[in-house]
């Protein structure tokens, strides 16, 4: 019998990308995939800390408005890659 497989993950900075997307485009998908990422982004970057989360859903809550803070939350990814 076949065993089932789960692909890797994305990438936090490509699941990203794909945030910015959703936000540029108003996709109704946006808020459950920024919800999923700030998620991935706490359990898979060492050294998380509660503030880094608040201030990364600060910015996810404001991207689809201001796409300028993609910038900021790239960084808060970067060690991650």
């Amino acid at each position: 019998m076949a065993r089932l497989t789960r692909p890797p993950p994305v990438p936090l900075s490509e699941a990203l990308d794909i945030l910015a997307a959703f936000a540029r485009d108003d996709d109704p998908r946006y808020e459950k995939a920024a919800l999923r990422w700030i998620g991935r982004y706490a359990l898979e970057v060492p050294g998380v800390a509660i503030e880094d989360v608040t201030r990364a859903a600060t910015w996810l809550d404001v991207l689809p408005d201001q796409p300028e803070v993609i910038e900021k939350l790239r960084e808060l990814v970067a060690p991650a890659g």
